[in-house]
């Protein structure tokens, strides 16, 4: 455990749950304690660390720059869980690297990962909606037009699961534009304008 981690004991922690202010636990995790404007109590975790760089204080004095990270609520995290965060905290700090941006890094990795989990309809519906008013067709042509080249290029991920592979049109190449749906029929393309 960090030095003087875990000061707060379950009764010193309840009392403290009732008055304002940032009450700490040790090994940089704090207890935040704040009013929200409905005048209700709002309680949370934050870790706090130092960063390696050196600034000057208004005293003129050098110290470390410190960043707060939140930890989350407590109606989420109790009090162990919170410890067991900054505990993860500290082992990111003494490796060297900053808590704040490798959470960051992980939620655009999250994000990223989300995002290749869309749905057709989702893909579709988005495309449509970027490409608003520049079509040659009114909208639900265009979206119809859309369902069928992507039912076309479904048929041909089927065959070419099944290990019949791509066939391109006659005298083609087989270029990307050469797709061919299951009766080997020629796939349109809905394109903007």
């Amino acid at each position: 455990m960090a030095r003087g981690a875990g000061r707060l004991s379950p009764l010193k922690f309840r009392k403290l749950s009732k008055i304002e202010g940032l009450h700490c636990d040790g090994g940089g995790l704090y207890f935040q304690v704040t009013k929200g404007k409905d005048g209700q109590l709002r309680r949370s975790w934050l870790f706090r660390f130092a960063l390696p760089r050196t600034v000057v204080s208004r005293n003129g004095r050098p110290r470390q720059k410190s960043r707060d990270m939140g930890l989350g609520s407590l109606n989420t995290f109790s009090l162990a869980e919170a410890r067991e965060a900054a505990r993860r905290c500290r082992q990111l700090r003494a490796e060297g690297i900053d808590p704040i941006e490798h959470r960051k890094a992980q939620r655009a990795a999250a994000a990223i990962e989300a995002s290749k989990a869309r749905t057709f309809d989702e893909c579709r519906d988005a495309y449509l909606k970027e490409h608003r008013g520049k079509w040659q067709v009114a909208e639900p042509e265009a979206r119809h037009r859309v369902d069928h080249h992507a039912q076309g290029l479904c048929h041909a991920g089927v065959r070419q699961a099944a290990g019949e592979g791509h066939r391109p049109a006659a005298g083609h190449q087989g270029t990307r534009t050469d797709l061919v749906d299951q009766d080997g029929n020629g796939v349109p393309r809905a394109r903007p304008h």
